[in-house]
């Protein structure tokens, strides 16, 4: 099972260059890490809990991007806008694989969209993944650039929140 989010990895890739992120959503529907579920709850900015169909509250976090946690500054905008992009709504989840601190890291989709995307996006995250990044989701880096250049969401005021420590320097 180790080498499981290898081969979902390669998969994906090679998916995803050709079709679109739900197709390979339903694709992938026969392996252990492909499912779906209903939002209850939404933690912060790239944390949400999710109903299975089994009637079990699953925890998960966004692979390949992070948002500032609650306390933090625009921290609280961040969950805001993933509650609205996922609140009560059912996603399609692959999970990719855990983190260096055990945190299930995954990809979402709601109605065709990918969540990860979208809130890079929008600002209300970044491109993080200190173990590399999946080259079906390198696009996020460009996604990034564009958000910081017309400076959506918490990159509007990131010199001035960067100075007095808010933020880490991206």
């Amino acid at each position: 099972m180790s080498h499981l989010p290898w081969r979902l990895g390669f998969l994906v890739r090679a998916v995803a260059r050709a079709v679109s992120p739900v197709l390979v959503v339903f694709l992938l529907a026969g392996t252990a890490c492909a499912w779906q579920g209903r939002v209850v709850k939404v933690l912060d900015g790239d944390t949400v809990q999710i109903m299975n169909c089994h009637g079990k509250s699953v925890r998960i976090h966004l692979y390949g991007v992070d948002a500032p946690q609650t306390s933090q500054h625009f921290g609280q905008q961040s969950a805001r806008f993933f509650a609205g992009l996922v609140g009560d709504r059912t996603v399609q989840v692959v999970n990719i694989g855990r983190d260096e601190r055990g945190r299930m890291r995954s990809l979402v989709w709601v109605d065709g969209v990918s969540v990860n995307e979208e809130m890079v996006r929008a600002g209300y995250a970044w491109v993080s993944n200190p173990l590399g990044l999946s080259p079906s989701c390198e696009r996020w880096l460009d996604v990034q650039g564009a958000a910081r250049e017309s400076r959506a969401g918490l990159w509007q005021g990131l010199t001035r929140s960067q100075a007095r420590g808010y933020v880490p320097y991206l």
